[in-house]
Order: structure tokens, then sequence, then C-alpha cells
């Protein structure tokens, strides 16, 4: 499974029809492989450079918005 989102992957490969396998990410700067992602996940730290503070404003922009948007349907 997916070590950020911990589900398997779901993303499947067009021409052979068949689940692709978990990509090995690896630290670009050193060349260090870190762990196994799902596409998604993957394709998300690379989208948000590998930035850690990016990826906290990220993760806190969804919880302020979804926290919003939940005292607005009460």
């Amino acid at each position: 499974v997916c070590a950020i989102c911990h589900k398997p992957e779901s993303v499947v490969d067009p021409q052979s029809g068949e689940t692709k396998p978990l990509a090995v990410d690896h630290c670009h700067g050193s060349n260090q492989t870190r762990a196994l992602l799902c596409q998604r996940c993957n394709v998300a730290i690379g989208m948000l450079a590998n930035d850690p503070e990016i990826m906290r404003r990220a993760a806190d922009y969804i919880e302020e918005w979804t926290w919003k948007i939940e005292s607005l349907a009460v």
C-alpha cells in the first residue's frame, strides 16, 4: 500500500488493463529511495515541488475551507 494514503494502487494501465505497480519514490537531490507511493500521491508531491511547507499550507487550506463549508451548512 501507499506510504502516504495507505491505499493500494488504483490506476489502471490503459494498454494492459492491469493495475499499475506502486512507484518507488526517491529524493531527487540524493537519489535515496524513500518508500512506495501510489500514482496519485507520487504526482501530488511532485506537483507541490516536494516542499513540505507548501504541502502543509495546502493541508491547512483544505482544512480551513472544510470547516467554513461545514459551518455554513449548519
